[in-house]
Protein backbone atom coordinates (compact mmCIF):
# COMPACT_ATOMS: atom_id res chain seq x y z
CA UNK A 1 0.00 0.00 0.00
CA UNK A 2 1.15 3.65 -0.76
CA UNK A 3 2.80 5.55 2.09
CA UNK A 4 1.46 8.79 2.95
CA UNK A 5 3.27 11.99 1.88
CA UNK A 6 1.62 14.96 3.86
CA UNK A 7 3.59 16.59 6.56
CA UNK A 8 6.92 17.57 6.74
CA UNK A 9 8.21 14.11 8.29
CA UNK A 10 6.97 12.60 5.59
CA UNK A 11 8.45 14.57 2.72
CA UNK A 12 11.39 13.83 4.33
CA UNK A 13 11.00 10.37 4.41
CA UNK A 14 10.83 10.37 0.75
CA UNK A 15 14.33 11.91 0.75
CA UNK A 16 15.74 9.46 2.49
CA UNK A 17 13.42 6.61 0.39
CA UNK A 18 14.40 7.72 -2.55
CA UNK A 19 17.54 9.35 -2.46
CA UNK A 20 18.97 7.40 1.08
CA UNK A 21 20.28 11.45 1.88
CA UNK A 22 20.14 13.51 4.73
CA UNK A 23 18.13 17.01 5.23
CA UNK A 24 20.01 19.97 5.78
CA UNK A 25 22.44 17.76 7.81
CA UNK A 26 19.63 16.27 9.71
CA UNK A 27 18.66 12.60 9.94
CA UNK A 28 15.45 12.13 8.45
CA UNK A 29 12.91 10.50 10.12
CA UNK A 30 12.25 6.50 10.27
CA UNK A 31 9.29 4.88 8.81
CA UNK A 32 7.64 1.31 9.04
CA UNK A 33 7.87 -0.14 5.45
CA UNK A 34 5.51 -3.45 5.66
CA UNK A 35 6.61 -5.24 2.73
CA UNK A 36 8.18 -2.54 1.06
CA UNK A 37 11.76 -2.02 -0.74
CA UNK A 38 11.82 1.20 -1.87
CA UNK A 39 15.03 1.54 -0.57
CA UNK A 40 15.74 -0.67 -3.77
CA UNK A 41 15.28 2.76 -5.37
CA UNK A 42 17.94 4.74 -3.80
CA UNK A 43 19.39 6.82 -7.07
CA UNK A 44 22.14 9.04 -5.40
CA UNK A 45 23.31 11.79 -7.81
CA UNK A 46 20.27 10.84 -9.73
CA UNK A 47 18.22 14.18 -10.02
CA UNK A 48 14.39 14.38 -10.55
CA UNK A 49 11.83 15.41 -12.40
CA UNK A 50 8.05 15.80 -12.14
CA UNK A 51 5.06 14.95 -13.93
CA UNK A 52 2.16 16.65 -12.38
CA UNK A 53 -1.67 16.39 -13.27
CA UNK A 54 -3.97 19.84 -13.29
CA UNK A 55 -7.29 19.59 -12.28
CA UNK A 56 -7.37 18.12 -8.55
CA UNK A 57 -3.63 17.85 -8.10
CA UNK A 58 -2.23 21.77 -8.90
CA UNK A 59 -5.45 23.05 -9.06
CA UNK A 60 -8.67 22.39 -6.54
CA UNK A 61 -11.57 20.48 -8.46
CA UNK A 62 -13.79 23.18 -9.57
CA UNK A 63 -17.66 23.37 -10.20
CA UNK A 64 -16.76 23.65 -13.78
CA UNK A 65 -13.40 23.64 -16.26
CA UNK A 66 -13.53 27.28 -16.81
CA UNK A 67 -13.82 28.04 -12.95
CA UNK A 68 -10.71 25.62 -11.69
CA UNK A 69 -8.01 27.97 -11.10
CA UNK A 70 -3.73 27.86 -9.88
CA UNK A 71 -3.46 29.43 -6.78
CA UNK A 72 -1.04 32.53 -7.17
CA UNK A 73 1.08 31.17 -4.19
CA UNK A 74 1.35 27.85 -6.05
CA UNK A 75 2.33 29.12 -9.00
CA UNK A 76 5.04 30.92 -7.81
CA UNK A 77 6.03 27.22 -6.20
CA UNK A 78 5.84 25.96 -9.40
CA UNK A 79 7.94 28.67 -11.42
CA UNK A 80 10.60 28.50 -9.24
CA UNK A 81 10.62 24.56 -9.13
CA UNK A 82 11.35 24.65 -12.62
CA UNK A 83 14.54 26.35 -12.16
CA UNK A 84 15.82 22.86 -10.35
CA UNK A 85 14.10 20.35 -11.98
CA UNK A 86 12.41 19.49 -15.16
CA UNK A 87 8.77 19.95 -14.82
CA UNK A 88 5.69 18.37 -16.92
CA UNK A 89 2.19 19.41 -16.42
CA UNK A 90 0.05 16.59 -17.80
CA UNK A 91 -3.40 17.39 -18.51
CA UNK A 92 -6.94 16.20 -20.41
CA UNK A 93 -7.26 19.88 -21.11
CA UNK A 94 -6.75 21.76 -23.95
CA UNK A 95 -3.11 23.01 -24.89
CA UNK A 96 -4.16 26.53 -25.19
CA UNK A 97 -6.43 25.83 -22.12
CA UNK A 98 -3.83 24.21 -20.22
CA UNK A 99 -1.10 26.81 -20.99
CA UNK A 100 -3.44 29.74 -20.05
CA UNK A 101 -4.24 27.72 -16.49
CA UNK A 102 -0.52 27.46 -16.12
CA UNK A 103 0.62 30.68 -17.12
CA UNK A 104 4.46 29.80 -17.20
CA UNK A 105 6.76 28.94 -19.62
CA UNK A 106 9.94 26.63 -18.72
CA UNK A 107 7.64 24.08 -18.44
CA UNK A 108 6.64 20.76 -20.92
CA UNK A 109 3.29 20.71 -21.54
CA UNK A 110 1.11 17.36 -22.52
CA UNK A 111 -2.27 18.42 -23.25
CA UNK A 112 -5.14 16.03 -24.41
CA UNK A 113 -3.71 13.46 -22.29
CA UNK A 114 -0.74 13.90 -23.43
CA UNK A 115 -1.67 13.35 -27.27
CA UNK A 116 -0.08 17.40 -28.07
CA UNK A 117 2.98 18.42 -26.22
CA UNK A 118 4.79 21.29 -26.38
CA UNK A 119 8.68 22.02 -24.37
CA UNK A 120 10.39 25.46 -24.52
CA UNK A 121 10.31 27.83 -27.63
CA UNK A 122 8.51 26.18 -30.72
CA UNK A 123 10.89 24.00 -32.52
CA UNK A 124 10.59 21.36 -36.25
CA UNK A 125 8.93 18.58 -33.61
CA UNK A 126 7.81 15.24 -34.70
CA UNK A 127 4.48 13.73 -35.53
CA UNK A 128 3.85 9.78 -34.38
CA UNK A 129 1.82 7.74 -35.91
CA UNK A 130 0.98 4.22 -33.99
CA UNK A 131 4.23 3.39 -31.62
CA UNK A 132 6.73 5.28 -34.07
CA UNK A 133 9.08 8.14 -32.52
CA UNK A 134 11.58 10.30 -33.52
CA UNK A 135 14.12 12.59 -31.38
CA UNK A 136 12.73 16.47 -32.14
CA UNK A 137 14.89 19.36 -30.94
CA UNK A 138 17.06 19.87 -28.55
CA UNK A 139 17.18 20.69 -24.38
CA UNK A 140 17.99 24.29 -25.33
CA UNK A 141 15.42 24.66 -28.16
CA UNK A 142 12.86 22.90 -26.84
CA UNK A 143 10.35 19.86 -28.37
CA UNK A 144 6.88 19.27 -29.77
CA UNK A 145 4.99 16.29 -30.55
CA UNK A 146 1.50 15.69 -32.02
CA UNK A 147 0.24 12.28 -32.20
CA UNK A 148 -1.51 11.69 -35.09
CA UNK A 149 -4.93 10.12 -34.30
CA UNK A 150 -6.20 9.54 -37.80
CA UNK A 151 -8.46 11.24 -39.93
CA UNK A 152 -11.39 8.28 -39.80
CA UNK A 153 -10.98 8.95 -35.95
CA UNK A 154 -10.75 12.62 -36.09
CA UNK A 155 -14.46 12.85 -38.34
CA UNK A 156 -15.69 9.97 -35.89
CA UNK A 157 -15.20 12.63 -32.71
CA UNK A 158 -16.67 15.30 -34.79
CA UNK A 159 -20.10 13.26 -35.16
CA UNK A 160 -19.73 12.23 -31.38
CA UNK A 161 -19.09 15.94 -30.16
CA UNK A 162 -22.55 16.52 -32.10
CA UNK A 163 -24.14 13.67 -29.89
CA UNK A 164 -22.55 15.13 -26.46
CA UNK A 165 -23.71 18.60 -27.71
CA UNK A 166 -27.37 17.54 -28.06
CA UNK A 167 -26.88 16.12 -24.57
CA UNK A 168 -25.77 19.19 -22.91
CA UNK A 169 -28.40 21.03 -24.54
CA UNK A 170 -31.09 18.38 -22.93
CA UNK A 171 -29.99 18.68 -19.03
CA UNK A 172 -29.25 21.91 -16.47
CA UNK A 173 -25.94 21.43 -15.01
CA UNK A 174 -23.65 19.67 -18.59
CA UNK A 175 -20.51 21.30 -19.79
CA UNK A 176 -19.27 20.09 -22.79
CA UNK A 177 -15.75 20.26 -23.99
CA UNK A 178 -14.24 19.83 -27.75
CA UNK A 179 -10.50 19.76 -27.39
CA UNK A 180 -10.14 18.53 -30.89
CA UNK A 181 -8.27 15.44 -29.93
CA UNK A 182 -10.80 14.67 -27.09
CA UNK A 183 -14.16 15.49 -25.87
CA UNK A 184 -15.21 15.52 -22.36
CA UNK A 185 -18.52 15.90 -20.61
CA UNK A 186 -18.40 17.04 -17.08
CA UNK A 187 -21.68 16.41 -14.90
CA UNK A 188 -20.10 18.03 -11.67
CA UNK A 189 -23.51 20.59 -11.74
CA UNK A 190 -25.87 17.89 -12.63
CA UNK A 191 -28.79 17.20 -9.85
CA UNK A 192 -27.77 13.66 -8.20
CA UNK A 193 -31.05 12.67 -9.08
CA UNK A 194 -30.61 13.09 -12.84
CA UNK A 195 -27.08 11.53 -13.43
CA UNK A 196 -28.39 7.57 -13.32
CA UNK A 197 -31.03 8.92 -16.14
CA UNK A 198 -27.96 10.66 -17.73
CA UNK A 199 -25.50 7.42 -18.26
CA UNK A 200 -28.24 5.72 -19.25
CA UNK A 201 -28.88 8.42 -22.47
CA UNK A 202 -25.11 8.31 -22.79
CA UNK A 203 -25.07 4.39 -22.74
CA UNK A 204 -27.64 4.30 -25.75
CA UNK A 205 -26.36 7.57 -27.49
CA UNK A 206 -22.92 6.52 -27.76
CA UNK A 207 -23.63 2.54 -28.39
CA UNK A 208 -22.64 2.78 -31.88
CA UNK A 209 -19.36 4.96 -31.76
CA UNK A 210 -18.63 1.98 -29.15
CA UNK A 211 -19.33 -0.74 -31.71
CA UNK A 212 -17.49 0.96 -34.52
CA UNK A 213 -14.64 0.86 -32.14
CA UNK A 214 -12.72 4.44 -33.61
CA UNK A 215 -13.21 6.00 -30.15
CA UNK A 216 -12.83 5.29 -26.21
CA UNK A 217 -15.41 6.13 -23.87
CA UNK A 218 -14.31 6.57 -20.45
CA UNK A 219 -14.83 7.93 -16.94
CA UNK A 220 -13.42 10.02 -14.47
CA UNK A 221 -14.55 12.82 -11.48
CA UNK A 222 -17.68 13.56 -12.58
CA UNK A 223 -16.91 13.63 -16.01
CA UNK A 224 -17.37 11.16 -19.51
CA UNK A 225 -14.60 11.43 -22.00
CA UNK A 226 -14.33 10.89 -25.49
CA UNK A 227 -10.54 9.38 -26.93
CA UNK A 228 -9.50 7.95 -29.90
CA UNK A 229 -9.30 4.42 -29.55
CA UNK A 230 -5.12 4.53 -30.03
CA UNK A 231 -1.83 3.14 -28.06
CA UNK A 232 -1.24 6.38 -26.36
CA UNK A 233 -2.17 7.75 -23.31
CA UNK A 234 -0.68 9.70 -20.44
CA UNK A 235 2.15 6.89 -19.68
CA UNK A 236 2.78 6.82 -23.22
CA UNK A 237 3.32 10.74 -23.37
CA UNK A 238 5.73 10.01 -20.21
CA UNK A 239 8.06 7.55 -21.44
CA UNK A 240 8.12 9.45 -24.73
CA UNK A 241 9.09 12.81 -22.60
CA UNK A 242 11.58 10.84 -20.43
CA UNK A 243 13.39 10.20 -23.65
CA UNK A 244 14.00 13.76 -24.33
CA UNK A 245 16.70 16.26 -22.54
CA UNK A 246 16.15 17.15 -19.75
CA UNK A 247 14.25 14.51 -18.72
CA UNK A 248 17.15 12.32 -20.07
CA UNK A 249 17.61 9.77 -16.96
CA UNK A 250 15.95 11.55 -14.22
CA UNK A 251 13.63 9.61 -11.55
CA UNK A 252 10.46 10.79 -12.58
CA UNK A 253 8.06 11.07 -9.96
CA UNK A 254 4.23 11.11 -10.95
CA UNK A 255 1.72 12.86 -9.12
CA UNK A 256 -2.14 12.89 -9.74
CA UNK A 257 -5.54 12.00 -8.77
CA UNK A 258 -7.67 11.12 -11.51
CA UNK A 259 -8.10 7.48 -13.15
CA UNK A 260 -6.22 8.61 -16.59
CA UNK A 261 -3.18 9.35 -14.00
CA UNK A 262 -2.58 5.59 -13.75
CA UNK A 263 -1.27 5.13 -16.60
CA UNK A 264 0.99 7.73 -15.69
CA UNK A 265 1.70 5.93 -12.56
CA UNK A 266 2.62 2.45 -14.59
CA UNK A 267 4.86 4.15 -16.48
CA UNK A 268 7.20 5.62 -13.88
CA UNK A 269 6.49 2.03 -11.80
CA UNK A 270 10.07 0.75 -10.87
CA UNK A 271 11.81 4.13 -12.23
CA UNK A 272 10.44 6.54 -10.27
CA UNK A 273 7.73 7.50 -7.86
CA UNK A 274 4.16 7.57 -8.28
CA UNK A 275 1.60 9.92 -5.89
CA UNK A 276 -2.09 9.39 -6.10
CA UNK A 277 -3.89 12.74 -4.64
CA UNK A 278 -6.45 10.78 -2.73
CA UNK A 279 -7.07 8.33 -0.15
CA UNK A 280 -4.08 5.00 1.22
CA UNK A 281 -3.66 3.18 -2.68
CA UNK A 282 -2.34 -0.37 -3.33
CA UNK A 283 -1.40 0.78 -6.99
CA UNK A 284 1.11 3.86 -5.87
CA UNK A 285 4.37 4.16 -3.96
CA UNK A 286 2.25 7.15 -2.08
CA UNK A 287 -0.62 9.37 -1.59
CA UNK A 288 -1.37 12.68 -0.36
CA UNK A 289 -4.07 15.58 0.18
CA UNK A 290 -4.62 18.01 -2.68
CA UNK A 291 -3.82 20.59 0.22
CA UNK A 292 -0.70 18.81 0.56
CA UNK A 293 0.39 19.02 -3.31
CA UNK A 294 2.23 22.78 -2.98
CA UNK A 295 4.02 22.23 0.46
CA UNK A 296 5.98 18.94 -0.79
CA UNK A 297 6.54 20.87 -4.24
CA UNK A 298 8.23 23.35 -1.91
CA UNK A 299 9.89 21.28 -0.37
CA UNK A 300 11.39 19.81 -2.35
CA UNK A 301 12.83 23.30 -4.20
CA UNK A 302 14.36 23.35 -0.57
CA UNK A 303 15.57 19.68 -1.12
CA UNK A 304 17.15 20.77 -4.49
CA UNK A 305 18.93 23.33 -3.43
CA UNK A 306 20.09 21.49 -0.57
CA UNK A 307 22.07 18.46 -2.57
Amino acid sequence: MSLPLNSHDDFEGFGREVFGQKFFGRKFSERKLPGRKLFERKLPGRKLSLFLDFDGTLAPIAGTPALAELPPASREVLRRLCFIYPVAVISGRGLVDIREKVGLTGITYGANHGMTIRSGPSGPGSRLSGTVSQPSGSACRGFEMDYDVGAERLVELRAAAKVLGAVEARYEGLVMEDKGATLSLHYRQLPGVQVEALMKELDNELAPFKERGLVRVTGGKKVVELRPDVDWNKGRAVEWILGREPFISTYPVYIGDDETDRDGFRAVRGIGASVYVGAEDKDTSYHMEQSSVVGFLRWLIEFGVSR
